[in-house]
């Protein structure tokens, strides 16, 4: 475009005695210089993969067949089984420990507080054993795909502006200045419009990604307490029937039962905790990801924005130059 001009320019013959003449050619050059516009980039969202939460199995298995305990103290075959499982795993310290864990301790965990120490350091016992393992349930944690955006900005080349006199020689010299004058505050308005389009996209990103967070937690608070509440109606059916043939059952089978029920109770809280919490730091990670994507492609845009700019300014500068030139080729004709 700029060499097109400059030839048009170069090649326009102006007749001697009309010194005002070319400028009409000059200054329809430099009017018809604009600013590319540019596309805005989009910041694409975060991927995640959701997790999965499952009771475990043999957990709920045990709660039914204790909730079946009739206060005689018949006890079912099955539920034998896992007393002798558990007692064959845990001593009579741990099995106390878990039979003792207090209302007080589990109301506290659901709240979020962490289970006593010696009571963690039975549940590591009882994950890493292959006869207890069904006690835990079946978590798969949520995960997020961190991958950042490619920032563009690094290496980018902006043009060279043309070394140019404005020292105005004649009336034709001052129309050009001013001409080029007027074109450079248009490409700088321009420039100026798309920047604030790319903050106000940036901005409402933000805005937007605060919002998707807070829902995000939101569901999630709700998604889990159904699942809470679910299981709290099985745990205090066994436990009530526990208690009411406590005065049949040996002591030592009252106190392996109750320790098998807090069992459950306690890995199922710390799990279901420890894949909620999870959870919701996504939701918050989330959100961190896609802001810094979306930092990414402001940047990117704005590079994009400033290179347009700079691409019209030199094409206004080299325009501008060959109009000097034939300004000061057509003063020495006169």
């Amino acid at each position: 475009m700029v060499y097109g001009l400059a030839l048009t320019l170069v090649m326009y013959n102006c007749s001697k005695g009309d010194p005002l003449g070319p400028n009409e050619k000059i200054m329809d050059g430099l009017k018809k210089i604009e600013m590319e516009k540019v596309e805005i980039e989009k910041s694409e969202p975060a991927k995640s993969t959701p997790g999965s939460f499952e009771a475990s199995a043999k957990v709920a298995e045990i709660e039914k067949l204790v909730a079946q305990i009739t206060p005689s103290g018949a006890i079912p075959a099955n539920l034998k089984t896992s007393i002798e499982e558990l007692s064959s795993v845990l001593n009579t310290t741990e099995v106390a420990a878990l039979s003792g864990i207090s209302p007080q301790t589990l109301a506290a965990m659901e709240s979020g507080a962490e289970a006593p120490a010696n009571i963690r350091a039975i549940l590591e016992k009882v994950a890493n054993d292959p006869r207890l393992k069904a006690y835990m349930n079946n978590v798969v944690l949520p995960t997020l795909d961190e991958s950042p955006l490619v920032d563009k900005t690094k290496g980018l080349q902006i043009p060279k502006n043309a070394r140019i006199t404005s020292d105005p020689l004649s009336q034709c010299l001052n129309v050009v200045e001013n001409q080029y004058n007027a074109t450079v505050t248009t490409l700088q308005s321009n420039r100026t419009t798309q920047l604030a389009q790319v903050e106000a996209t940036y901005q409402q990103t933000l805005t937007n990604n605060a919002a998707t967070e807070t829902s995000c937690i939101s569901t999630a608070t709700a998604r889990y307490q159904p699942l809470r509440d679910a299981a709290q109606v099985s745990k205090a059916a066994a436990a009530a029937a526990l208690e009411a043939a406590k005065s049949s059952l040996p002591l030592a089978t009252y106190t392996t039962l109750k320790a098998m029920l807090n069992l459950g109770t306690v890995v199922f809280i710390t799990q279901l905790n420890n894949f909620e919490t999870t959870d919701k730091k996504v939701c918050t990670q989330t959100k961190l990801v896609n802001n810094n994507n979306a930092l990414t492609a402001r940047n990117n845009s704005n590079a994009a924005v400033e290179l347009a700019y700079q691409n019209a300014l030199a094409q206004a500068n080299a325009a501008k130059a060959a109009a000097i030139a034939l300004c000061e080729e057509q003063h020495d004709q006169g």
